[in-house]
């Protein structure tokens, strides 16, 4: 990779539509080899993180055939983003691995056959200053995405033909279970930590001046347009997002140990 860059630097060619060519799928099924192997041959569980590529579903799958833990997962970018995208949001859009719109069809159909462990956001809240457009490579990678996971996952399952489910399943319970916090953490029952999440039909187009992140009031989110909107949101049944403000003062969250 640090050879693509520097040629694209010698060539002046530093614009945002580059920076997927310097970083080559095959860069990232060699890491996930590492990690699957180092898995394989230590007893250890493999999990395959932000992958931009089917394949990468596909090698976990494999190596769980032949009785190794490993598991897979993929952000929401990659499944709502397209070329035209990158494009427009130029270092906004920068993230590691780079958005691969190729593949966003081929990730959705592993997710629909069950081959994803969860969704995530890869949320990071770099200032706009660690993003200049005239040279991707000086950008930091990564972006805020957090408040924006849930509204623009409910979009584009509900776009696929999908329901709260598969949602609830990649946002929620997925994440639970990996982690070791299910049932207290994802689940909707009795003895769980009612950690609930209301969702509103409605269409609406984001606006990043309702961010509630003082250091980075920005998303590769700002003017897309959802259809489903977060109402209200309660911890441990306590109210905690009323739709505009968040109730909650630091020091409310607790530790939870995976069992």
């Amino acid at each position: 990779m640090d050879d693509a860059i520097a040629q694209f630097r010698e060539a002046r060619q530093m614009g945002a539509n580059i920076h997927h060519a310097s970083r080559p799928p095959l860069a990232e099924l060699l890491a996930n080899s590492v990690i699957l192997e180092i898995g394989a041959h230590t007893g250890a569980r493999a999990h395959i993180v932000h992958s931009s590529l089917a394949r990468g579903f596909d090698m976990a799958r494999q190596y769980r055939e032949q009785g190794f833990e490993a598991t897979c997962e993929t952000c929401i970018h990659y499944l709502v983003f397209d070329e035209a995208d990158v494009i427009e949001k130029g270092a906004r859009g920068k993230v590691n691995p780079p958005i691969r719109p190729d593949q966003r069809e081929a990730i959705w159909e592993r997710l629909e056959a069950g081959d994803g462990s969860f969704v995530s956001s890869d949320h990071c809240s770099w200032p706009l200053e660690r993003k200049p457009d005239d040279d991707i490579f000086k950008a930091a990678p990564g972006a805020p995405g957090v408040e924006c996971l849930l509204p623009a996952m409910v979009t584009a399952a509900a776009a696929r033909g999908h329901g709260p489910a598969m949602v609830a399943d990649m946002l929620c319970e997925g994440p639970a279970r990996h982690f070791g916090l299910w049932p207290q953490k994802g689940a909707i029952r009795v003895g769980g930590d009612a950690d609930l999440a209301i969702v509103s039909p409605e269409r609406y187009r984001h606006d990043d001046a309702t961010l509630h992140c003082e250091l980075a009031p920005w998303s590769p989110y700002d003017g897309m347009e959802f259809s489903g909107r977060v109402t209200g949101v309660w911890l441990r049944g306590q109210k905690a997002f009323d739709g505009k403000d968040v109730l909650t003062s630091p020091g409310q969250g607790r530790f939870v140990r995976p069992v």
